[in-house]
């Protein structure tokens, strides 16, 4: 047939409910006949031979079920997990190793990182006459020291004032205490960059 012939969906549906209330009541009746039909003929050698004809009567009552022929078992059967709940704990346990391989080597990195700032400061304070001697190009620090947030205002701007490198380096200093670490491994940095030679000379490395 066509499908533009065929009916529409909602047609058909109407149509199937009118046929459904008007049998259904004489469903369970027909199903019963059926199975004792099925049941007699069993016994007799053959499941077939004592099915006659089923009618189906609107006004027919369901007879009710023998106890007998229901079985249900109470029984729950417990099986293994399905794959897909197989892949999914697979993924989450592979996750959870990730993490932990993880956890230790940010450990790392961190330990690094601190032990890293920390030569970086102790390099400034131990060689902290020979930079205030040696440096003369003050400025392009604290520069970058002030643009890293390292000094306050007030001290850039008496580092700019100071009349001499060495005058300037001496206050640079006096500005980076309140930094501690953090800022003295900012001007190591810095002096990596701009003064690498120097650093070299007076047996500094460079960061990793």
């Amino acid at each position: 047939m066509s499908p533009l012939r065929d009916p529409p969906f909602k047609e058909c549906f109407l149509v199937t409910e009118r046929v459904f209330e008007k049998h259904k009541k004489g469903i369970n009746n027909a199903v019963h006949q059926v199975l004792t039909k099925l049941d007699l003929g069993s016994e007799g050698g053959s499941k077939t031979s004592g099915v006659g004809a089923v009618y189906v009567s609107a006004s027919s009552k369901p007879p009710a079920c023998p106890k007998d022929k229901v079985n249900i078992s109470a029984d729950v059967k417990t099986g293994s997990l399905s794959p897909t709940q197989d892949v999914a704990d697979g993924l989450s346990s592979k996750l959870i190793d990730k993490d932990q391989a993880a956890t230790p080597q940010s450990s790392q990195d961190q330990s690094a990182v601190m032990e890293t700032k920390q030569y970086g400061a102790q390099f400034v304070d131990d060689n902290m006459e020979k930079l205030v001697q040696r440096i003369t190009m003050v400025m392009p620090i604290a520069d970058g020291l002030y643009q890293k947030k390292m000094i306050h205002d007030e001290d850039y701007y008496e580092i700019t004032a100071a009349q001499t490198s060495m005058s300037k380096m001496r206050k640079l200093y006096v500005a980076l205490k309140p930094g501690g670490v953090v800022a003295k491994s900012a001007f190591y940095k810095i002096l990596l960059e701009q003064q690498s030679l120097l650093v070299e000379e007076l047996g500094g490395v460079g960061q990793k």
